[in-house]
């Protein structure tokens, strides 16, 4: 799975935070929730883009017609469409993972280079 791209790194770091996120989501569904009140927040900043706005209401139509598993598999799809919707998720620090596993998944990305 891993590239020796540079320019996929990044890439590669996004699907493995999606798939640790997905993960939790499963084991606590009611989490999704925090994906909804991040968005809301990231929502009433000034300054996004008519692209970024774009992303936030889309990921909100996702959450609210989707159930845990399907959110899941969204963030886990290894597509050019998951990698696009990867770029705004909501399903970023703590519940969906800890900072010390943000840092486990980029040095393992960068040592596999």
């Amino acid at each position: 799975m891993l590239s020796s791209h540079p320019s996929a790194t990044g890439d590669i770091i996004s699907l493995e935070l999606s798939k640790l996120a997905a993960r939790r989501i499963r084991e606590r569904p009611e989490i999704v929730s925090f994906g909804l009140d991040r968005i809301e927040k990231w929502g009433n900043r000034r300054g996004y883009s008519e692209g970024w706005a774009m992303s936030l209401h889309e990921w909100k139509d996702i959450i609210l017609t989707h159930d845990a598993e399907g959110i899941a598999a969204i963030l886990e799809m290894d597509t050019q469409e998951g990698q696009r919707l990867r770029s705004s998720m909501p399903f970023i620090q703590p519940p969906f993972f800890t900072e010390q596993e943000r840092l486990e998944i980029i040095d393992r990305a960068f040592a596999n280079q």
